[in-house]
């Protein structure tokens, strides 16, 4: 269990995060008027009204299920677009039909095979190290792609902060910038 996505409820109305990693190292709180979904993913989130994914431990799910539940915010699963960009790093081979099935996949929700493409390219070193690390073969997320390619490799940080907000951009299915900000 990593202690960076520990969750903790205060006065029922509150979602603390210690140390949150994302987009830089912090506590976070977040009150439940900030939240307008709880997102069902493999790797559970909650979506903030401003357009923020936040991550948290797996076994706390129940935990944010129940809260999200008692202030009436909605559960929604959603395409999970990371998943598909990320697929091809994951330990295991993937056939042709299978990477066309992810594309086809990734162009019905509004990311064309060239964007796909240039995602991938932009983030394939550090997912391959990733990997390395980690021997992943069943899934990765959003959370995941963030970890891998946190600020220790951006020259800047206003280019961590562009591909940040674009990666949630890309996970809400909503307009992003096309081109990947320089490392």
């Amino acid at each position: 269990m990593n202690k960076a996505f520990d969750i903790k409820i205060e006065d029922n109305h509150k979602l603390i995060l210690p140390r949150y990693p994302f987009p830089k190292r912090k506590r976070r709180e977040i009150e439940h008027s900030q939240i307008s979904e709880f997102v069902d993913w493999l790797d559970p989130a909650v979506l903030l009204k401003d357009g923020e994914f936040i991550f948290f431990n797996e076994d706390t799910t129940q935990t944010v299920r129940k809260f999200c539940a008692a202030h009436s915010i909605p559960v929604h699963e959603r395409f999970d677009a990371w998943s598909c960009i990320a697929e091809p790093f994951l330990d295991l081979t993937l056939d042709d039909e299978t990477m066309e099935r992810i594309f086809k996949s990734l162009e019905d929700h509004g990311i064309s095979r060239a964007q796909t493409i240039k995602l991938r390219d932009y983030i394939s070193q550090r997912m391959t190290h990733y990997t390395s690390l980690t021997y992943e073969w069943h899934y990765y997320s959003l959370r995941d792609v963030l970890r891998a390619m946190q600020p220790l490799i951006f020259k800047n940080k206003k280019s961590w902060r562009q591909f940040y907000s674009d990666a949630m951009k890309i996970a809400r299915l909503e307009n992003f910038n096309k081109e990947v900000p320089a490392q």
